[in-house]
């Protein structure tokens, strides 16, 4: 599971020709497990791409992200968006 998360977290970076399917692929394969989840939402938030914003935006309003769930929130947007500094500080 380690290799496929860090798999993951480094498609996440790449172009959307490379990241959406593995994205989809991953939350199809690991629906049922809400720690991978967890986990598919920081490896999205943290990652490097010039939408990371608008990923995040996205992923918010996601039928999975619970804002009343604290463990979510955590993810995606506590340690997941808010320590991708390079993102978080964008002048954009």
């Amino acid at each position: 599971m380690t290799d496929r998360l860090s798999s993951l977290s480094i498609l996440c970076s790449l172009d959307k020709k490379y990241s959406i399917p593995a994205i989809e692929e991953f939350y199809q394969t690991w629906n049922p497990e809400q720690l991978l989840i967890n986990k598919w939402f920081l490896a999205q938030a943290r990652s490097s791409r010039e939408d990371a914003f608008e990923m995040v935006k996205k992923l918010v309003k996601h039928k999975d992200f619970n804002i009343w769930a604290p463990q979510r929130v955590y993810s995606l947007l506590i340690f997941g968006f808010c320590m991708n500094l390079p993102v978080l500080h964008d002048i954009s």
